[in-house]
């Protein structure tokens, strides 16, 4: 499991890109790990750690549940979440070496072409501004991180090869990946088996007295807690009054910014793109023109119009036609091939926005300030209290800060309430010291704490009562005796009956190859199919029939092997289809080759920047 994992974070690299985790609030002071003086804080680590998480769920099987996974998974994935913001920093540096330089134009360009920052496609210029203040960051340190990426990405593509297998070796490749494969299964169904299989009491008895660890009880608890969360304290905070006073203090960033209004047409010759000056030149309407003459068919439909765009992001197109009155047209400008006609229709000048505009984006960046303010004033004396091991320590935060205890009923240990269900939850309740004092009858000693999920949430817990595990009496776990016996049996006999026709289709000519007769009755080969690698899951157990070997199809080749039931498959290899490959399965073979070469490339060239770095690490808040 964790290979493949590791396989996921390090793909991610290229699907979500070098630098994709953006860095949080830049006064934060904690910072986890320093790499060649460079500083990666805690929140940074958090918010990519989510970030990962989100893509390692939807890249899994929609039936892998997070929860289902002990904390070894979640701290594997941590670590290479870490690693990852190491590359990261490394590559940047790297390219800050090699002199690998980008302009602001660029960086202005990859801004407003993030997607966090546009509305129906186009650049939001409130969103953006909303953005910095929500993060509380500068338009600065979002420039620095924006140029940061384009050039660890720039790195990335001076090292990465766009071609370098021969034709030979592509074709060779490509017929190694795309050959199919004629064959037939045979299945001997476990479960079936299992339902013909007989189990005596005294087998059952000598099972039970053998292995009673498979027959313990689950352990069970009852609790009282307190949930503390940022979320949970947007209840009874009264904002109106901060609102107006934030608002004047921070009136700057809440603007309507400068924009013009632009039209175009668009020609596809320089000859038509003289012609049209001409006209216009002679009183014809821009507009006319347009939607007669331009090849540009968006703009066309809207009479040449292309809308507002802010002043600080024009293209540099734009800015290149260099008009500074309202209806003043451009001289021709040639770009990508075409030839392009400006005219400039109006301008806005920057404005504040007014307090009644304002009011829902300042009350949003407020209620989560307080909250988080309340958040860690509490915090911290739960953290204080507990110091004196306060068995009372529910109610007098219950009391101080009005905040709900809630009670459990009975539940096991693989079993928590959703709202409780989290692994550091699970730990302390069911550790071996609360085992060992409630056995004891000091029920007071460990039985309240808290417990840190993450730095935005944590439980005051108290265990009201406990029960420990214990070996059920015989009578309540004979059917599952029953069924571990039998299963045992039916594979055992599933096992020999495999054998036993393999062996006859091996070397008895005569064999009917067809059928055949077992203890669950008539069983026979399915009909034959043919497949290829790329067309069955990785985790399939036909990708057997692809390491067996053929010398002509009056000789099958047989093999046998479990599937992911215990179901024992005879796989028969009639052919093997070795076809011509298109082009296309030619190219797709180059480039798969190419995308492994290279991650060599890339895992050498981080070994290098690794063993040559200078890095300090703190403890971790995992």
């Amino acid at each position: 499991m964790k290979k493949a994992i590791s396989s996921m974070i390090i793909l991610s690299i290229f699907i979500t890109g070098v630098g994709s985790y953006f860095l949080g609030n830049e006064n934060s002071k904690k910072y986890i790990i320093k790499i060649n003086g460079e500083q990666i804080h805690q929140d940074q680590f958090d918010q990519a750690f989510q970030k990962e998480k989100y893509f390692f769920l939807k890249n899994m099987h929609q039936e892998f549940l997070w929860k289902d996974h002990d904390q070894d998974l979640e701290n594997f994935i941590r670590v290479q979440v870490l690693n990852k913001l190491i590359q990261e920093t490394l590559l940047s540096q790297y390219s800050m070496k090699l002199g690998i330089k980008v302009s602001e134009d660029k960086i202005k360009e990859e801004i407003r072409n993030l997607s966090i920052f546009q509305e129906n496609g186009k650049f939001d210029k409130r969103r953006y501004k909303s953005f910095l203040l929500r993060n509380q960051i500068s338009g600065k340190t979002l420039s620095q991180e924006i140029k940061k990426n384009f050039l660890t990405k720039k790195v990335m593509q001076s090292y990465f090869l766009d071609e370098f297998l021969l034709p030979s070796e592509s074709l060779e490749y490509a017929k190694f990946m795309f050959q199919k494969r004629k064959i037939q299964t045979l299945t001997l169904p476990i479960l079936q088996y299992q339902k013909l299989q007989n189990v005596s009491e005294e087998e059952m008895e000598a099972y039970y007295q053998n292995y009673p660890d498979q027959f313990l009880s689950s352990r069970k608890a009852r609790i009282s807690y307190i949930k503390l969360d940022i979320e949970s304290q947007y209840e009874n905070l009264n904002l109106k009054e901060e609102e107006f006073e934030f608002y004047e203090k921070n009136k700057k960033f809440f603007t309507n910014p400068p924009k013009n209004y632009y039209s175009m047409i668009q020609l596809d010759s320089i000859k038509d793109a003289e012609l049209m000056i001409e006209k216009l030149s002679q009183g014809f309407s821009f507009e006319e023109l347009a939607k007669n003459f331009s090849t540009d068919p968006f703009s066309a439909k809207k009479n040449g119009s292309i809308g507002w765009i802010e002043k600080e992001f024009l293209p540099q197109v734009i800015v290149s036609a260099n008009l500074k009155k309202i209806g003043q047209i451009s001289k021709i400008i040639e770009f990508e091939g075409k030839y392009l006609i400006f005219r400039l229709d109006r301008s806005i000048n920057k404005s504040y926005k007014t307090f009644l505009e304002s009011k829902s984006e300042i009350h949003n960046i407020l209620l989560k300030s307080k909250s988080s303010e309340k958040f860690y004033k509490i915090r911290e004396f739960i953290l204080e209290e507990i110091k004196e091991n306060s068995s009372d320590l529910l109610l007098k935060t219950q009391k101080k800060f009005q905040m709900k205890i809630y009670r459990t009923d009975w539940f096991e240990n693989e079993n928590l309430p959703n709202s409780i269900d989290f692994q550091e939850v699970k730990k302390f309740i069911f550790s071996q010291n609360v085992n060992q004092d409630f056995t004891q009858k000091n029920q007071n000693k460990k039985n309240i704490g808290i417990v840190e999920i993450n730095k935005n949430l944590l439980f005051i817990i108290r265990i009201e009562d406990y029960r420990s595990e214990f070996v059920q009496p015989i009578h309540l776990v004979k059917e599952k005796i029953f069924k571990l016996i039998s299963f045992r049996k039916a594979y055992e006999k599933v096992e020999k009956d495999g054998k036993f026709i393999l062996d006859r289709l091996r070397n008895d000519q005569n064999v009917n190859k067809k059928t055949f007769f077992s203890e669950i009755g008539k069983i026979s080969f399915q009909n034959e199919k043919t497949i290829s690698r790329r067309e069955i899951d990785r985790s399939s157990f036909l990708h057997q029939a692809f390491n067996m070997s053929i010398s002509n199809r009056e000789n099958p080749s047989y093999c046998m092997i479990r599937d992911g039931n215990q179901n024992l498959i005879i796989i028969k290899l009639t052919d093997i289809i070795r076809e011509y490959p298109s082009t296309k399965e030619i190219e797709l073979a180059s480039s798969e080759v190419l995308r492994n070469f290279n991650f060599i490339v890339l895992e050498s060239l981080f070994f290098n920047l690794f063993s040559h770095a200078k890095i300090d690490q703190k403890k971790i808040d995992f």
